[in-house]
């Protein structure tokens, strides 16, 4: 059972790879069909302009086709490279969800470690790390007498003295 589910894995797979390729084709050959188009009006005179005119397409677009050259197959896309903080992400996650939010407290623990990149690989990694989890808890300070807001507010002491005479109380 397995075996047949892989082999049709494989084929599957063949079959979307194919089927990609045909429409990359047709892509490729429609935009070279445009590029002959748009040469063919030119050299019989047409603007640019006309020519998008006559084709259905934007003016910029006829100008790129024209100035482009004949249009190639395009190249794949570059994979993405490897992150120089791979190794540490496990640490630094961990000390990131127990409360460490700044980059460059978790730089310094694993430069300590022998990470001999910049700073700022952690900090693009601690804004991806905000952008994507929730924050770290807080850490619990405990209150103080001398942080702490005592007695009346501003407008609490402002307010009789700003009131008419008459209607102030004697509090």
């Amino acid at each position: 059972m397995m075996r047949c589910i892989k082999a049709n894995a494989a084929l599957l797979n063949r079959v979307r790879q194919r089927s990609a390729e045909d429409e990359s084709a047709q892509r490729l050959a429609r935009r070279q069909a445009v590029y002959a188009a748009i040469v063919a009006l030119h050299a019989k005179g047409a603007t640019i302009t006309d020519v998008a005119r006559a084709l259905g397409l934007a003016r910029t677009s006829a100008y790129r086709y024209f100035n482009g050259g004949p249009p190639q197959r395009r190249r794949p896309m570059a994979r993405r490279r490897h992150s120089v903080l791979a190794p540490w992400e496990p640490y630094l996650l961990m000390w990131w969800t127990e409360g460490c939010p700044t980059a460059i407290v978790l730089w310094a623990e694993i430069h300590a470690q022998g990470f001999a990149h910049s700073v700022s690989n952690v900090q693009r990694f601690c804004v991806s790390l905000r952008a994507h989890r929730p924050p770290p808890r807080a850490h619990t300070r405990m209150a103080s007498p001398f942080t702490s807001v005592q007695g009346p507010s501003a407008r609490q002491v402002t307010s009789p003295l700003l009131q008419r005479a008459e209607r102030r109380t004697v509090e």
